[in-house]
C-alpha cells in the first residue's frame, strides 16, 4: 500500500516515516500512533452507511389472549444489511456505536386476520440508558375482507426516530375488537437508514 502523504508532507503511518522513529522518542511515537489509529477508526465510521433491515421469513400467528393488549409481533425475522446494528433477539434491531443518531424508519407490514377486526401496530423503542420502553408510533386499521385471498390490513410508515447506543426497536400488535389471532405476512419488513 502506498504511503499516505498529506499537505504537510508527513506520512501518518509513522513506522514508515523517516522523520519520527520509536527509537528517538518512544512517547511521541506512541501518542501519534494512537492519534493515527483514532483517525482511521473515525474515517471507517464516517464512510459506513449505518442502518439495518429485517423481514418476516416465516409467518407465525401472534396469539391474542386479551382484547386491546399489545403483544410482540410473532414470526421469524431475517436481518439484512446490519451496519453498526445487531439483532440481540428475534425481531429486534439494536443500534451500536458511541453516539446518539437519527434514523428514518420504513415499515411495510401486511397483517392477516379476521375481516372487520380492528388491528393496531406500533413500533417500540427500548432505551438502554434508562431501561424503559416508549412507543415511537402507532397505527390502527380495520382488516379488509378480500373475497379471493386472505383478509388483511396494510401498515406503511415512514418516520424519523432517534436511537442512542444499545437502544433497540421492535414491533407490537393488538386486536382492539376481539381475540382473533393475527399473522404478519411473508416479506413484511422494517428498514432503518441513517438520516
Amino acid at each position: 500500500m502506498a504511503n499516505t502523504v498529506y499537505k504537510l508532507g508527513k506520512d501518518l503511518r509513522l513506522g514508515l516515516s523517516p522523520d519520527i522513529s520509536e527509537q528517538e522518542d518512544p512517547t511521541l511515537y506512541s501518542n501519534l500512533s494512537d492519534v493515527y489509529n483514532a483517525i482511521q477508526q473515525l474515517a471507517a465510521q464516517i464512510s459506513t452507511l449505518e442502518g439495518a433491515s429485517q423481514r418476516i421469513s416465516t409467518a407465525i400467528a401472534t396469539t391474542i389472549s386479551v382484547i386491546s393488549t399489545f403483544y410482540t409481533l410473532a414470526g421469524t425475522y431475517t436481518t439484512e444489511d446490519l451496519e453498526l446494528f445487531d439483532s440481540p433477539a428475534n425481531g429486534q434491531l439494536r443500534a451500536l456505536g458511541v453516539t446518539s443518531k437519527e434514523f428514518v424508519a420504513f415499515l411495510n407490514f401486511e397483517v392477516q386476520g379476521t375481516a372487520g377486526d380492528v388491528i393496531s401496530l406500533r413500533l417500540r423503542k427500548y432505551e438502554a440508558a434508562t431501561a424503559t420502553t416508549s412507543t415511537l408510533f402507532t397505527s390502527t386499521k380495520e382488516v379488509i375482507n378480500f373475497a379471493s385471498v386472505t383478509d388483511a390490513v396494510f401498515f406503511n410508515f415512514v418516520r424519523n426516530i432517534t436511537l442512542d447506543p444499545n437502544d433497540y426497536v421492535f414491533i407490537e400488535v393488538a386486536n382492539t375488537s376481539g381475540t382473533n389471532n393475527v399473522t404478519a405476512a411473508l416479506d413484511s419488513y422494517l428498514t432503518l437508514t441513517k438520516r
